[in-house]
């Protein structure tokens, strides 16, 4: 059933990029991110999903 799921993440701030690390690991099967900002000092400090190098990419294209 949670392969079924399609979740659609708007803005990849921190409190949304939490939720999704918690519904990555059980293997929710799709999820899209809709986010216009890019990857900060800050996101690479305290985001799960964003690597040193990845500072000034898109966060939508990061975070997939």
């Amino acid at each position: 059933m949670l392969m079924e799921v399609k979740i659609l993440l708007v803005g990849g701030d921190l409190p949304g990029v939490e939720t999704l690390k918690n519904l990555v690991l059980p293997g929710v099967g799709s999820i899209h991110i809709m986010d216009h900002k890019f990857v900060t000092k800050r996101d690479v400090g305290c985001n799960f999903f964003t690597p040193h190098d990845t500072q000034g990419q898109r966060r939508a294209k990061v975070l997939v």
